[in-house]
C-alpha cells in the first residue's frame, strides 16, 4: 500500500516465495524483498537495464529538464512530467540513462522503472518490468 496501492504495483504475479536470504514477491510494475520486517523495493529498472542490449541514444526532448548529480542523468519534458506524476524520487527513483530508442518507443530508465513514450504521442506509460524481471535469465522463480 506505501508504494501506491493498485495503482503503483499493479497485480501480482506471483505467491511471496521464501529464499535463503529472504522472501521476494514480484508485481506487475515491482517487486519487494523482505527481511524480517524490512521491506524494500528491488531496483528493478537497473536489473532490466543491464539486460537490454540494442537501444540506441535518442535526441532529449525539449522543455524543462531536470539533472540528477547522482546519477549524471537528466530528465526532459515529458518523461520529467511523467517521472513527477508517477511519484518522483520515493517511487521511481533517479533516471539511470539517457533517453534511449527501443523499437517504436522512446524510453529512459528509473532505479525502479522504465519510462516509456510510444511513438506518435506525449503520453509516457510505465513498462511492466516486474513481468520482465521474471524473465531474465539466473532469476531463481521463472515467469512463465
Amino acid at each position: 500500500m506505501d508504494a501506491g496501492g493498485y495503482e503503483g504495483p499493479g497485480d501480482p504475479l506471483m505467491p511471496a516465495v521464501p529464499f535463503a536470504d529472504g522472501v521476494v514477491q514480484c508485481f506487475l510494475r515491482a517487486c519487494f524483498h523482505s527481511t524480517g520486517n524490512d521491506i524494500t523495493r528491488l531496483p528493478i529498472g537497473e536489473l532490466v537495464l543491464i539486460g537490454e542490449s540494442g537501444l540506441r541514444p535518442a535526441q532529449p526532448e525539449t522543455g524543462p529538464s531536470r539533472f540528477f548529480p547522482e546519477t549524471g542523468y537528466t530528465l526532459h519534458g515529458t518523461f520529467l512530467s511523467a517521472w513527477e506524476a508517477y511519484g518522483g524520487m520515493e517511487t521511481l527513483g533517479p533516471p539511470i540513462s539517457d533517453e534511449m530508442q527501443r523499437g517504436a518507443a522512446r524510453v529512459q530508465y528509473t532505479r525502479y522503472a522504465r519510462l516509456e513514450r510510444p511513438e506518435g504521442t506525449d503520453i509516457v506509460l510505465l513498462a511492466n518490468l516486474g513481468e520482465e524481471y521474471l524473465r531474465l535469465p539466473g532469476i531463481p522463480y521463472r515467469w512463465r
